[in-house]
């Protein structure tokens, strides 16, 4: 292998899932890889094992036979048994060693974040080549956030194309524009979320204000990058008509025409904070009808954007 192939292939990241057989996040068949880390905390957050930047344990209680050997090996004293003899987490004290997942018999211990290479992940992205092919995929790095492991995703995606398949990254495009142009030089195409117009509202419901966010999306679509615009539409949050009327009319003044999905809330995630020892911060009261989300697309149509619902 050359050189700079070898260097490639050797960069090593964190990964806390790779999903196969994928039809959203992109065309065709494709993988996804879930990198660890994002700047951001959404409180209707989907995939919370994604936000931190280190390996986390997480513990799935309702499959658990309690045999106890996770107690015996926990150094920190976090995993115990309760005096109705069932196992607990105390989830600050825990240190995410590891060590229960490894002697865990039922699977009730899980550890999100794998230390991984670029040729190790595609080894996996070469089972499914030939679908890839035939279906015009390819491979898609999600999260958490592509951004927070700029250096991998940059490797991963050029690995990926220099070996002539598709890439694609999902990203909330929170980071200074050097950050961006470096990690997405080989993306073919970049799904980029538009969470919404006002700084101040965005900085209350996911941590940061939006500034830089459309100043990046503005400056790739100003260099002709291939994008998605991806709008979760979020009860309390953005899903009036108002809101969608300024952020579409936003759009509608980019340069170049591009595509928009509307991403309809949904509360699935929500079950996974109790593995961390968490409860979702966000639990509102009216998810969304049919009806909201087909005057929610009309809107963008209006101002001349090809949309659709769902990814």
């Amino acid at each position: 292998m050359p050189q700079h192939l070898q260097d490639l292939s050797n960069e090593r990241g964190l990964v806390f899932n790779i999903e196969r057989f994928c039809v959203h996040d992109g065309p065709g068949i494709r993988t996804i890889v879930f990198l660890k880390g994002c700047m951001l905390s959404c409180k209707w957050c989907a995939n919370p094992e994604g936000i931190g930047k280190t390996p986390q344990m997480a513990f799935l209680p309702e499959i658990c036979i309690g045999c106890g050997h996770c107690a015996e090996v926990c150094s920190e004293k976090a995993t115990f048994r309760t005096s109705d003899g069932m196992i607990s987490v105390n989830a600050q004290r825990c240190a995410h060693c590891g060590s229960c997942v490894a002697v865990c018999p039922s699977g009730a211990r899980l550890m999100y974040g794998t230390s991984m290479s670029v040729g190790e992940v595609f080894e996996e992205v070469c089972k499914d080549l030939p679908f890839y092919r035939r279906s015009q995929g390819g491979v898609t790095v999600s999260g958490g956030e592509p951004l927070a492991q700029k250096s991998f995703t940059y490797s991963l995606l050029k690995y990926c194309s220099l070996h002539n398949v598709h890439t694609a990254v999902e990203t909330c495009g929170y980071a200074s524009w050097g950050t961006v142009s470096y990690a997405f030089e080989f993306a073919d195409l970049i799904l980029f979320d538009f969470k919404h117009i006002h700084p101040l509202k965005h900085l209350k419901f996911t941590g940061v204000n939006n500034q830089q966010i459309l100043e990046n999306l503005k400056r790739l679509d100003a260099e002709g990058r291939a994008l998605i615009i991806r709008v979760p539409v979020i009860p309390g949050f953005n899903a009036t008509i108002g809101e969608m009327e300024a952020m579409a009319s936003f759009a509608a003044k980019l340069k170049n025409p591009h595509t928009c999905h509307l991403l309809p809330y949904h509360p699935l995630g929500n079950s996974k904070y109790s593995r961390f020892g968490r409860k979702p911060v966000f639990q509102p009261d009216d998810e969304l009808s049919r009806e909201q989300m087909q005057e929610f697309l009309a809107i963008w149509e209006s101002h001349g954007i090809k949309s659709q619902i769902g990814g």
